[in-house]
């Protein structure tokens, strides 16, 4: 939600940079279109020849500019954030009330169901796109927490209340093999098909979303 907010505001500014850099070009437009009407038909109908030309080949350089992602690196980031927390937010949500057997808590409520209910009011607001191959980015992350996750047991580190592990269907002590698989299972399987979740439901937002426009 941060990360959304910082963005808006530098897109917001950024647009206004750009607006009072073209104002000169509006100018410049206006003096032409003045000039223009002192010429022959003949050069007025060159002219709008030549300004057709001008705004397709325009709108065609907007059109590869969409196909091609050119987005501002700003947004290029927001997106990445964007499709790794909405993904990590319904698998976390899911794993800590059904493997890891959560207990019920304020705290619990807080990090385990307020973040999933943000996670899908921004997918479902925001409007950003969410696409099948940018399954590679919520994977990444739960490919780094899990060498996170194996260098903390290695170090000592402990789960709630003094517990041998973070989570305790992946304690590498009691059951290192089935810790391995269950861990790659995750990262590989799980991240991947809940990332299916968050496109599906953006999916039935366009859907919602084009209904509604054309009843307007």
């Amino acid at each position: 939600m941060v990360v959304a907010l910082v963005v808006c505001v530098v897109d917001f500014v950024s647009k206004k940079v750009e607006d009072e850099k073209a104002e000169p070009t509006t100018l410049g437009t206006t003096t032409m279109g003045t000039t223009s009407e002192n010429t022959t038909t003949a050069d007025a109908g060159t002219v709008e020849a030549i300004t057709l030309t001008e705004l397709g080949d325009e709108f065609n350089n907007v059109e590869t500019i969409q196909n091609n992602g050119g987005l501002a690196w700003y947004h290029k980031v927001h997106w990445v954030l964007h499709n790794t927390s909405i993904t990590v937010a319904f698998f976390v949500t899911t794993l800590y009330w059904t493997l890891d057997k959560g207990i019920v808590s304020v705290s619990s409520i807080l990090e385990h169901v307020v973040n999933s209910i943000i996670a899908l009011l921004d997918l479902l607001v925001s409007g950003t796109p969410v696409r099948i191959l940018n399954v590679i980015y919520p994977v990444a992350y739960a490919a780094l927490y899990g060498v996170f996750y194996v260098i903390y047991w290695a170090a000592g580190g402990k789960g709630r209340d003094g517990a041998a592990a973070i989570y305790a269907v992946i304690d590498f002590g009691k059951d290192p093999g089935m810790a391995s698989v269950f861990l790659v299972v995750l990262v590989f399987v799980g991240t991947p098909l809940f990332h299916l979740l968050s496109y599906g439901l953006f999916r039935m937002r366009e859907l919602l979303v084009t209904k509604v426009k054309r009843r307007s």
